[in-house]
């Protein structure tokens, strides 16, 4: 009986690791995230659905999420004393910094094997930043990369539930 518990452990843990998909693919999961190329869209948060002036997109970023989008460039700016995702001027078009964040983490939330990347044009200072991201609970997704170390697999990053890389202009 101990050996066919063993066994049948081993054969579930198998097939798990074989019906584990990163990004939709299984064959990303043994690839690092520097060996991956993400579908991404430019300042993400300007759609056309959010009513931004001159849009960059159509859909808002729950939906380009939705389908397939898995890197977004992103700018941050205050508007007043409000952090918004604004392109230029938040008077043409944002979406406060906290809720739009928090979309994205609700992707997060119900997408357990997706890994994401922000690229942040910024115009705030990291200390804002770090705030919008723990008051939207998505900063407990990302990962924290330390210069010259190798980058995790795709799978890895599932696996220990670090599934975001932002990187900055500054």
């Amino acid at each position: 009986m101990f050996r066919c518990s063993l066994l049948l452990a081993a054969i579930c843990a198998f097939a798990s690791a074989e019906d584990q998909k990163c990004n939709g693919h299984p064959e990303l999961c043994g690839r690092r995230f520097d060996q991956v190329v993400f579908p991404a869209t430019h300042n993400s948060m300007s759609s056309q659905e959010m009513h931004y002036f001159a849009p960059n997109q159509g859909p808002r970023m729950t939906r380009q999420l939705e389908d397939g989008v898995r890197a977004m460039l992103l700018d941050i700016h205050k508007d007043g004393d409000q952090l918004k995702f604004c392109h230029g001027p938040c008077g043409l078009g944002s979406q406060d910094l906290v809720e739009g964040l928090t979309e994205i983490r609700a992707f997060l939330d119900t997408h357990p094997d997706e890994v994401l990347s922000f690229l942040l044009e910024v115009y705030v200072t990291p200390e804002e930043i770090q705030s919008a991201f723990d008051a939207s609970g998505i900063s407990r997704y990302c990962f924290a990369y330390k210069l010259g170390d190798a980058w995790p697999t795709l799978g890895e990053m599932i696996t220990t539930n670090h599934r975001l890389v932002v990187l900055t202009d500054r």
